[in-house]
């Protein structure tokens, strides 16, 4: 295995504990009265296709975009826009089929750049219909979002 795909999936896994750290803080941080019912959940759904940074080709009508070794992604490049529009209707499909066999799951955040996937809000749903959905490789609850108000040491 190059250094490059470790490198590339070491991203992968950093970017998906980032993203459960931030749907985590964000939903702990909403103003609440007290009264809870079921605590909101979220999961991240990853894709089959290779995320914006890391795509080598392969599709036909849709050229590499990951950047050589040592160099960055250009975000401005026809490529890269043409590959993440790809990405882009893949998305929307997935979220069709979302609302006709999981009405439930509200899609919250999506990514494509160094992760392809979407963050999603599960209410408490089981993810077993997500996991065998078109074009998804995993699915990863991230966890509740009950409130853990921490003060600083001082």
């Amino acid at each position: 295995m190059s250094t490059h795909r470790v490198s590339a999936s070491a991203i992968t896994i950093g970017v998906m504990f980032v993203l459960g750290a931030l749907l985590t803080g964000i939903a702990s941080a909403a103003p609440g009265n007290g009264n809870t019912t079921a605590p909101e959940q979220y999961a991240i759904v990853e894709f089959t296709d290779s995320p914006v940074a890391a795509y080598t080709g392969g599709i036909a009508g849709y050229p590499a975009t990951e950047p050589l070794h040592g160099h960055k992604l250009d975000l401005a490049s026809a490529n890269v826009a043409l590959y993440a529009s790809y990405l882009h209707l893949r998305h929307a499909s997935f979220q069709a089929w979302l609302s006709s066999n999981a009405p439930w799951a509200q899609v919250v955040r999506e990514y494509s750049l160094a992760f392809n996937g979407i963050a999603i809000q599960t209410n408490g749903n089981s993810l077993n219909a997500l996991a065998n959905a078109p074009g998804v490789a995993s699915v990863t609850r991230t966890g509740s979002t009950t409130p853990r108000w921490t003060s600083p040491s001082r």
